[in-house]
């Protein structure tokens, strides 16, 4: 975190001199020891954070696609001379167990065009699709799969 920090900070600045790079430091020390102290911030858990950010990249990878093809299909819809879309409302309980993972998948079918996440509570999930051909089985889907294969891995550690 203080690395991070200390990156944001330069950005921020715009330059790099002696000054700069010795301020920003103290100004990241001090940010990581407020985060530490008041925060409950653990660097251990940090690190052992980084193990996995492959998985977290391949990830961002799969919404991508998702949503450059969900886009797709919403442009044909709207496109469809005369077609009515029939929205739909769809419930389910997701096998997920951290709420960083529902959390994401809340959020990545929220960003994904024709559906929207309404409601997240607890392991129940309410999404409304705009028409009923963007309904599926949203336990199958891609996103529920490797967010369990990320619980998995991060599990065993």
């Amino acid at each position: 975190m203080p690395l991070l920090f200390f990156i944001f900070f330069l950005i921020l600045n715009g330059k790099i001199t002696l000054e700069i790079c010795i301020f920003g430091a103290v100004i990241a020390g001090v940010m990581s020891l407020f985060a530490w102290k008041f925060l409950g911030y653990d660097l251990g858990k940090e690190v052992r954070s980084y193990r996995y950010i492959g998985y977290y990249l391949v990830y961002a990878g799969i919404v991508v696609k998702e949503i450059f093809l969900a886009n797709f299909q919403v442009i044909g819809m709207v496109f469809k001379f005369g077609y009515k879309p029939k929205p739909v409302l769809v419930s389910f309980k997701t096998p997920l167990k951290s709420e960083f993972a529902r959390v994401a998948l809340a959020n990545s079918i929220t960003l994904t065009p024709g559906t929207i996440t309404v409601e997240l509570e607890g392991d129940h999930f309410t999404v409304h699709c705009l028409d009923e051909r963007f309904v599926c089985d949203f336990n199958e889907n891609i996103f529920t799969k490797y967010l369990l294969k990320i619980e998995q891995k991060t599990a065993k550690k």
